[in-house]
């Protein structure tokens, strides 16, 4: 199968063949490319997350249990995740090298801004934008809400994808019956969000 498509580093957007990945069963998922653009972090169900150059086997990182979601941080060095570790879901930082992991706020999916400036995530109705602030250490702000998005699209069972400019792209799963009936674009969305 194909993964779902994933912004590189570059700000290019990329897949990558499923059943090219050869890391065994449990169907690994692509979860983000690599800052240098040569590695892709995997997600396999038993394994938790993974660095995977397509030619080596995957090094499997030291990441809290039930880690998935993850992405790369632009420099290379952090990776945030969602885990349910704590009983709920919630978002982590961690040093890509391993090390402690920083809770955030709960949520699901992490994104990095492409300068690493910010950290997105969603919850079950609303996406949110933690500033990060430069340095060997990272230091986030406080969460804050960009958009309630409960009447558009649930992100429990969606992507979404940020783009070099902070554009969102959210991709809805095919529904139960396999069969799409119509396609909603919604363009500029942010646009109408106070500031």
């Amino acid at each position: 199968g194909v993964s779902a498509p994933v912004w590189s580093a570059d700000g290019a957007i990329r897949r990558v063949m499923e059943d090219e990945l050869g890391v065994g069963t449990g169907d690994p998922l692509v979860a983000a490319w690599g800052a240098d653009g040569d590695k892709v972090m995997i997600e396999q169900d038993g394994r938790g997350l993974g660095l995977f150059d397509g030619v080596s086997s995957p090094e499997w990182l030291d990441v809290l249990p039930d880690a998935s979601r993850a992405d790369i941080s632009p420099d290379g060095h952090w990776i945030a995740y969602r885990s349910r570790a704590s009983g709920q879901s919630d978002v982590y930082v961690q040093r890509l090298d391993g090390g402690e992991a920083y809770p955030i706020a709960s949520g699901f999916t992490p994104k990095w801004s492409l300068d690493g400036r910010r950290l997105y995530y969603n919850t079950r109705c609303e996406f949110f934008v933690v500033e990060v602030g430069a340095g060997e250490e990272l230091d986030f702000g406080l969460p804050r809400p960009l958009v309630n998005h409960c009447d558009l699209v649930d992100l429990r069972t969606s992507r979404f994808e940020v783009d070099r400019e902070g554009r969102f792209y959210v991709m809805d799963l095919v529904p139960d019956s396999g069969v799409i009936t119509s396609l909603d674009l919604v363009q500029h969305w942010a646009d109408t969000i106070e500031h």
